[in-house]
C-alpha cells in the first residue's frame, strides 16, 4: 500500500516524466474539490467558497498525511531520499496550485460559480495551473531549489512541491486575471 500511494497508483512508475504524470493524477481530486462543495452548498445552504476551502483543507491534510507516511516508508524501502517514482508530492503541490487559481478566479464572480464547475472550464483552469506548477516544480525558482536541497527527509521531499504549488497558483491567477478575464 505504501508503494501504491507514494507512486500514486502507478503513475510514478511511468518511465518518462513521472512527475508530470503524477501531477496529472491530481485531476480527479481537483474535480472533486470543485464539485463536492457545490453539492454540499446546495443541500445545506452554505456559501460555495466557504465549503470549497473546508473541503480543500480536508483533502490537502489527508494527502499530506498519506504522503508523509508513504514517502517515509518508501524511502526506507528503496534507499533513496527522493526517488523519481515518488509522485504523491506532485499531487499535493498540483492540488494547491489548482485550488489557488480556481478560488482567485471564481472570487471575481462569486454568484456565477456554477459556470466555473462545468467540465470545459474545469479542464481549462486545471491545465493552466498544471502548466505553471510543472514549470515551478521542474526549474525550482524563488527559493524552491533551496528548500529542495536544504530540508532533509520526507519534509524535504514534500516542501518544495508545496512551495511550487503556492507560487504557481498565485502567478497563474495573476496572469489569468490580467490576460484572460480582462480581454
Amino acid at each position: 500500500m505504501v508503494k501504491i500511494i507514494a507512486q500514486w497508483f502507478g503513475l510514478g512508475r511511468i518511465k518518462y516524466a513521472p512527475g508530470t504524470f503524477g501531477s496529472l493524477g491530481a485531476l480527479p481530486i481537483c474535480y472533486i474539490l470543485i464539485l463536492f462543495p457545490y453539492f454540499i452548498s446546495q443541500i445545506f445552504e452554505y456559501e460555495y467558497w466557504k465549503m470549497f476551502w473546508i473541503i480543500f483543507i480536508v483533502i490537502e491534510l489527508k494527502l499530506l498525511i498519506l504522503g508523509y507516511y508513504s514517502i517515509g516508508k518508501f524511502t526506507v524501502i528503496v534507499g533513496v531520499k527522493d526517488h523519481k517514482s515518488i509522485v504523491i508530492d506532485e499531487v499535493i503541490g498540483q492540488v494547491i496550485s489548482f485550488a489557488i487559481l480556481f478560488f482567485l478566479t471564481i472570487s471575481r464572480f462569486p454568484s456565477q460559480y456554477q459556470d466555473f464547475i462545468s467540465l470545459p472550464v474545469f479542464f481549462y483552469i486545471f491545465f493552466i495551473s498544471f502548466f505553471f506548477f510543472r514549470i515551478f516544480d521542474i526549474f525550482k525558482p524563488f527559493g524552491i531549489r533551496w528548500l529542495d536541497k536544504n530540508i532533509d527527509g520526507t519534509t524535504g521531499v514534500i516542501i518544495d512541491d508545496i512551495a511550487a504549488g503556492i507560487i504557481a497558483g498565485i502567478i497563474s491567477s495573476i496572469l489569468y486575471r490580467y490576460f484572460i478575464l480582462n480581454s
